[in-house]
């Protein structure tokens, strides 16, 4: 043996591990599979590049408690005089006190030729007092099958001190299944490699400063597949631009460049061919594979690259590319080549039964004519199911003038656009498609005049979408199941706004019904809720609540995003019977599970009732700006009912509030007929308008309104309204003097409303009605709770009482509180409790704060 060249001698940053850089993240997991190291004669860590195979050992080698020799291989080692040199130079480094054989003595060895300079290295390995670690990172660069000749020799005849690390992208041509057998082999390969989310979280709290939340962390680890050298190429796109969304698309720019470079542009030109043919699949099987690149050794092939660590993975049959590299691979594509791919896979995917997939070819592949039959075919299962905006997508991908094409592409574009809410894209598709030599285009004539009848409908052109409905199913056949169920519940919903309530429930009935037996959920849940808004108008909340529970228990899932009208229409149940927290609860739950439809009608309906339910917690304020923020949003979209809908619910405010200004503007502004018979839709916005009336002291206007109302009410079996018209009857005659009246009118009002759990409308008839009602023995114990006391000893039949939270207000102002002092010690707005102090005065008949707390003592209320 001979003494060894100097260090000097060497580069040395190839016998010491890579600096960690900038934020590097320890990752214990890794840390202690690599402490396990010194049980085994080879520790394998093999994954593609990019993977921080590297900076694991790095990290590892800084605080390992042996001695580690590190060699970071390059292409000129493949001489094997170069190779043992380094070798030989790394060893010195972990265990200088040793000696070891020089390269001369190495060199000579080929086959057959002498070993005893291994063994006289194996020798002097044994000799070392602590156990010696060799890394050899890079490995996959040494070719030279004599150089890997003599490291299997070396991991046959290793001491037991000393252990053999191999970092590679690649296997190395070493006996592993032997090792493997004898338990003499540990591995670490991509998956184990792969950054966990929370490793990708700490990953970006150390790079990031915390700039980037725990969703994106999650999600940039699920972009890169905890690719390290993606996750790193993300934090600079993401440092340079932060906050914008062109950071994640220039980060995974910066990674297939990377990869481009390092890996696609050194591929054997067969094996480039063949990935760049299928990175225009998101996944694939071997069949797949076959058809697409014309070849019938796909199998082969594919597990050729698996085994060469090429980002492909493989989960059962399904192989996908890792998509960086993908992206990578697709710039090789030309133009045409690309398109030609594309529509070859659109048509596997066809043939195969696959319509998502064959859909997504056909698009990108440009292959206009067959992306447009396939989304036919797939129109009304997509809406079956409520997918919606898939179909949107698909749509909007498919250029215009190609749009223009297909007159009943135009078609279902319209009705998308409808479901969607956007009802003026709608009513362009619908103006373009009226044109003579555009109709006699249009195969689906069904669609085409149930699409007319959606859109009278949603602007209130009720006989003529009446007309159009009866027209179109007059035209379906008994095959037609799917457009039939559609026209039928558009059929109901005419009837329904003129009125005809009988005809309306048994046309929703029967959409039920057909929609089901078509496989339509999405249409047989909108028809049986709008049912259910039937029965109750009919005054009939019992059995709406029974059949939101029959129609829970009739879906598969209860998770199911189209039950989320179901929970809407259950939250207005509970809001009639004023269960608030049910209603919040029901509610919330159906938020939750329609913004996964994303159509804003439901949205908008569940706002309306959060309106409402705010409007029952004298949260004013809160629910008016919900209300304008709705009523604009409805104007935007041209959605003249829900716009009139959020106008009445300001109205309604405005009137519990007191202010009477501002109810009288909206009167002003409603437009509403000459009679509730020539717009039977809008009877809610009559009964606003009698209680302005008599609120204005227009008693005899007022009169013959609800005269007229109560007759349409009786005749109609109007059972809900009809409570809202005996409430406005009876304060009505109370501003008359007309207490046998006011008796009657409530008494009625009760029967009606507490069989069937109509509290709501009971408490929204005003602070006057409430004082009356809490005196009659049918009152529910929801009205008597709010008031302490009955009526005054000799006080008249009937007289006004103050409620609970009135008399809090009364006794607070007694006291000389201000209004913000009685707003903080009852928990209220300052809104709220000038609504109070205005009923106060008007049931104590004071004029003002003083006079009202000598009127209170003088009659013991406080």
């Amino acid at each position: 043996m001979d003494s060894g060249e100097p260090i000097s001698e060497f580069l040395v940053t190839r016998l010491t591990p890579p600096p960690l850089g900038r934020g590097f993240v320890p990752r214990s997991r890794l840390v202690e599979l690599l402490e396990q190291a010194g049980l085994y004669a080879l520790t394998l860590v093999i994954a593609p590049a990019g993977s921080g195979k590297s900076s694991l050992l790095a990290g590892w080698a800084r605080q390992a408690p042996a001695p580690i020799a590190w060699f970071s291989i390059e292409p000129e080692d493949n001489d094997p005089v170069r190779f043992w040199r380094y070798l030989r130079a790394a060893l010195q480094t972990a265990a200088p006190s040793l000696k070891f054989p020089s390269p001369a003595g190495l060199a000579p060895l080929g086959p057959g030729a002498p070993l005893r300079s291994l063994d006289r290295l194996c020798n002097a390995l044994a000799d070392a007092a602590r156990p010696v670690f060799l890394v050899l990172d890079d490995a996959h660069l040494i070719d030279n099958r004599e150089v890997w000749r003599w490291l299997a020799y070396l991991l046959d005849h290793q001491p037991e001190n000393f252990h053999l690390v191999i970092a590679s992208r690649l296997a190395p041509p070493l006996s592993l299944a032997r090792l493997r057998a004898k338990n003499r082999l540990l591995e670490i390969r991509s998956r184990e490699l792969g950054f966990t989310p929370d490793e990708a979280l700490s990953f970006f709290e150390r790079n990031q400063g915390g700039g980037l939340s725990r969703a994106q962390a999650l999600r940039a680890a699920e972009l890169t597949r905890g690719w390290a050298a993606g996750l790193r190429l993300l934090s600079h796109a993401l440092s340079q631009e932060p906050g914008r969304l062109d950071a994640w698309r220039e980060g995974s720019r910066m990674a297939a460049e990377y990869l481009a470079g390092e890996i696609v542009d050194q591929l054997p030109a067969p094996w480039a061919d063949f990935l760049t043919r299928l990175a225009v699949l998101d996944s694939f099987t071997v069949e797949l594979a076959a058809a697409l690149t014309g070849t019938g050794q796909a199998a082969r092939i594919l597990d050729q690259i698996q085994q060469a660590n090429l980002f492909l993975d493989r989960q059962g049959d399904t192989f996908q590319l890792h998509p960086f590299f993908r992206e990578a691979l697709l710039p090789r594509l030309a133009g045409s080549d690309g398109r030609t791919w594309r529509q070859k896979a659109a048509a596997w995917f066809e043939a195969h039964a696959l319509p998502d997939k064959a859909i997504s070819q056909a698009l990108a592949g440009e292959a206009w004519e067959l992306a447009i039959r396939l989304i036919l075919q797939q129109a009304e299962h997509r809406l079956r199911q409520g997918e919606i905006q898939t179909l949107q997508n698909w749509i909007e991908a498919v250029p215009a003038n190609e749009q223009a094409r297909s007159a009943d592409l135009q078609v279902l574009g319209g009705w998308v656009w409808y479901l969607l809410g956007q009802v003026p894209q709608a009513q362009a598709l619908a103006n373009a498609l009226a044109a003579p030599e555009k109709q006699a285009a249009i195969q689906r004539a069904g669609w085409w005049v149930g699409l007319r009848c959606q859109l009278a409908l949603v602007q209130e052109q009720n006989h003529q979408a009446l007309e159009l409905a009866r027209l179109a199913l007059a035209e379906t056949g008994p095959g037609e199941d799917f457009i039939r169920g559609l026209l039928l519940s558009s059929l109901a919903t005419a009837a329904q706004a003129l009125g005809d309530s009988a005809g309306a429930v048994a046309a929703y009935r029967e959409a039920v019904e057909v929609n089901r037996r078509a496989g339509n959920q999405l249409m047989a849940i909108y028809s049986l809720v709008s049912l259910g808004i039937e029965l109750n108008a009919q005054g009939q909340r019992l059995r709406v609540v029974a059949l939101c529970g029959e129609a829970h228990s009739d879906l598969a899932g209860g998770d199911e995003p189209l039950s989320g009208l179901i929970d809407l229409l259950l939250a207005r149940m509970h809001w009639e019977a004023d269960q608030l927290a049910e209603a919040e609860a029901a509610l919330g739950e159906a938020a939750r599970k329609l913004e996964h439809l994303n159509i804003p009608g439901f949205q908008i309906s569940a706002d309306l009732l959060w309106v409402e339910i705010l409007s029952a917690r004298e949260a004013y304020a809160e629910a008016l700006r919900l209300a304008n923020l709705n009523r604009r949003r409805a104007r935007a979209a041209e959605m003249i009912g829900f716009r009139r809908l959020f106008d009445l619910a300001r109205a309604e405010i405005a009137l519990k509030m007191g202010n009477l200004a501002a109810a009288a503007s909206w009167l002003e502004d409603a437009d509403l007929p000459a009679s509730p018979d020539d717009d039977p839709a809008r009877d809610a916005e009559f009964i606003v308008k009698a209680r302005c009336l008599v609120e204005t002291g227009s008693l005899d206007e007022a009169g013959r309104l609800l005269e007229v109302l109560e007759d349409y009410a009786r005749q109609g079996r109007r059972g809900r309204l009809l409570i809202s018209i005996l409430l406005a009857r009876a304060a009505l005659e109370w501003k008359r003097g007309e207490l046998g009246r006011v008796r009657a009118a409530l008494e009625e009002a009760l029967a009606l409303a507490v069989p069937q759990g109509y509290v709501r409308l009971l408490l929204d008839g005003g602070a006057l009605l409430l004082g009356l009602l809490a005196q009659l023995p049918g009152a529910p114990p929801e009205i008597r709770a709010r008031f302490r006391a009955s009526a005054p000893a000799g006080a008249p039949e009937l007289v006004e009482m103050l409620t609970a939270r009135e008399i809090d207000v009364l006794r607070l102002l007694a006291e000389n509180c201000t209004n913000p002092e009685i707003a903080r010690q009852l928990v209220l707005s300052a809104e709220t409790v000038k609504v109070h102090l205005k009923h106060i005065f008007q049931k104590l008949g004071v004029g003002d704060r003083r006079q009202a707390a000598r009127r209170a003592r003088e009659l013991g209320i406080i």
